[in-house]
C-alpha cells in the first residue's frame, strides 16, 4: 500500500511541476504533460527503489536530475507540437523536480523503504556457510587409529 502512495505522490509532484513549467509558461497541452509525467514517474520511481536504498539521498537526487532532464527533453522534443525552447524547459523542469525529490526521498526512506525492510523475511542478513565441529576430524581419527594399532602390536 505504501508503494501505491509513494507512486501517486511522485506522479502528482511531477505532473504539478511539468504543468507549471510546460503548460503555464510554454502553452503545452495538458495531455502531453500527462504523458511525459507518466513515463517520468514510472522510470524514476523504479530508479528510486534501486538507487535510494543502496546510496544516499544526494546520489538519488542527482540521478533524478539527469533522468528528468533526459526524459523531458527526449519526450518533449518528440511529442510536444508547440515550438518551445525544449532544452531550457527541460533544465528548468529537471531542477525544480530535483528540489522536490529531496523531500520525496526523505518520505520514501521513512515510510516506503522502512516498511519494505520490516516485511522482508530475511532483511539485510547475508547467507554464509557455517562450519562446525560436529563432523569428526578424519585426519586425527586416522592418526589415532594408527597409534592404537602400533600400541597393540
Amino acid at each position: 500500500m505504501e508503494h501505491l502512495k509513494g507512486l501517486i505522490t511522485k506522479f502528482v509532484l511531477v505532473t504539478a511541476v511539468l504543468f507549471v513549467v510546460l503548460s503555464l509558461f510554454y502553452g503545452v497541452d495538458f495531455g502531453d504533460v500527462l504523458l511525459i509525467s507518466l513515463v517520468l514517474t514510472g522510470i524514476s520511481y523504479l530508479g528510486d527503489m534501486y538507487v535510494l536504498p543502496n546510496t544516499s539521498n544526494t546520489v538519488a537526487t542527482l540521478a533524478d536530475l539527469g533522468l528528468s532532464f533526459i526524459i523531458v527533453w527526449l519526450f518533449g522534443g518528440s511529442i510536444i507540437e508547440e515550438n518551445i525552447p525544449i532544452i531550457l524547459a527541460s533544465i528548468i523542469s529537471a531542477v525544480i523536480i530535483s528540489i522536490c525529490e529531496v523531500f520525496f526521498h526523505i518520505y520514501m526512506e521513512r515510510h516506503v523503504l522502512e516498511e519494505d525492510a520490516h516485511n522482508t523475511a530475511v532483511s539485510g542478513q547475508r547467507f554464509s556457510t557455517e562450519f562446525s565441529s560436529d563432523e569428526p576430524d578424519v585426519k586425527k581419527e586416522y592418526q589415532k587409529s594408527l597409534e592404537d594399532n602400533e600400541t597393540k602390536e
